[in-house]
């Protein structure tokens, strides 16, 4: 009796809270949906006349362009379109090969502005309302990345008596595929189609023939890009010569001794070094050569470094070719340290002889002035004997006057 009396209570109450959210006056309307990520509310106006909450179906995203494949720094916008729902919330979702990513975007269309590389993938978006959820299928976006400009440089290399040349045409970044063209005095000489962003053409060579300017043209659906235009010219090295600094070659130990190694033809060339006619070994303590390895630096010289340098050239297609330079001698001396105190000492020396000087000036000036000869009759004696000299003097004079003119008259 009692558990019948209390379900009668419970169905009285529902049916009075129903009386009381459908009067007369009005039906419930759904009026906004608000969702977050971990709850959601609703908001009724009981004003309105009727309530209708429609379970989302059928979401499809659409997109535009149509394709959804751009070039990078174009414009994309998805559309998350349902055939059927109200009072929806939408998110936006974007797969990556490990996870997929929540985006910010809440609103029904999402917008890219200048999209990147980086942005290529799945997206896919979601409506729902308290009812119901409903996911579209994936959408593949592709951004494609114009190829950039190409860079070319090329090598030779010889094959029993041919020579051809081996150019590299290579683009730092873009799409797959790349289609390379080489082209020869601004006409298109070959082209190859490649997954890859660099291609190699051969080329046959004839040695001291110019063969003309190579460009490299890359494209994959965008604009054609160029590199630089390259000549294509390979000739045998000739007339080489060895300088040094400084010159003639003779330092004192730890001073710096430079060797320069010159050729006047030649246009892929490998140099070597030799030390009293045997191959040099560059270490990094003693020795050191540029990167073009025509340059040998002895930044601190001793005496294992006396002896012949020499340099030679060769044709890096063919290292059978060389020339040599005549030897230079470098002439290395040893040199004896001074001590601090072995620069006292004769520092203290000069002072000692200067002093001398200046105290036995000072006596002999004082002597001959008198100055030490107190006794009158002394002095008197000196002046004297001075005078007598003076004379005698100038009676010598006189009789060369005499001669000069007796000889004059002659």
């Amino acid at each position: 009796m009692g558990l019948n009396m209390r379900v009668q209570g419970e169905i009285l109450f529902i049916l009075a809270f129903a009386c009381k959210v459908f009067e007369t006056t009005g039906n419930t309307t759904l009026s906004s949906t608000t969702l977050d990520t971990s709850t959601s509310t609703m908001k009724f106006d009981l004003s309105s006349k009727a309530a209708t909450l429609v379970p989302v179906e059928d979401v499809t995203v659409e997109s535009d362009p149509p394709s959804a494949k751009l070039w990078e720094g174009e414009k994309l916008t998805l559309t998350c379109n349902v055939a059927k729902g109200n009072h929806l919330h939408y998110e936006w979702h974007f797969k990556t090969k490990t996870a997929t990513v929540k985006l910010g975007n809440s609103n029904r269309t999402m917008t890219l502005d200048g999209v990147h590389e980086n942005q290529t993938g799945s997206y896919y978006c979601v409506a729902k309302n308290i009812l119901k959820e409903g996911q579209s299928q994936d959408i593949e976006v592709e951004v494609k990345v114009p190829v950039s400009n190409p860079k070319i440089w090329y090598s030779v290399h010889k094959q029993e008596n041919n020579y051809s040349a081996r150019i590299t045409c290579k683009a730092d970044r873009g799409s797959l595929p790349v289609t390379f063209t080489l082209l020869k005095n601004s006409r298109n000489f070959m082209d190859i189609t490649r997954d890859l962003l660099n291609i190699t053409f051969v080329v046959p060579v004839t040695l001291g023939q110019n063969l003309g300017d190579f460009k490299c043209q890359a494209e994959n659906g965008k604009n054609p890009e160029h590199s630089d235009a390259k000549l294509l010219y390979v000739a045998r090295v000739q007339d080489i010569s060895l300088e040094s600094r400084p010159h003639p070659l003779e330092v004192s130990v730890n001073e710096e001794m430079v060797f320069y190694c010159s050729v006047e033809g030649g246009t892929f060339l490998v140099y070597k070094w030799m030390f009293n006619g045997s191959s040099l070994q560059a270490s990094l303590d003693s020795y050191s050569v540029n990167q073009q390895g025509n340059i040998l630096t002895i930044p601190s010289a001793a005496l294992v470094h006396n002896g012949f340098y020499g340099c030679s050239a060769c044709d890096s297609f063919d290292e059978t070719y060389c020339i040599k330079s005549a030897s230079l001698q470098a002439k290395v001396r040893e040199t004896v340290p001074v001590s601090i105190e072995v620069i006292a000492v004769a520092f203290g020396c000069f002072l000692l002889l200067v002093i001398v000087l200046s105290v036995c000036f000072a006596f002999g000036f004082k002597y001959r002035t008198g100055e030490y000869y107190p006794n009158s009759s002394v002095r008197m004696e000196k002046s004297a004997i001075w005078d007598k000299d003076m004379d005698e003097q100038l009676k010598d004079y006189s009789m060369d006057n005499s001669d000069l003119e007796s000889i004059t008259k002659m």
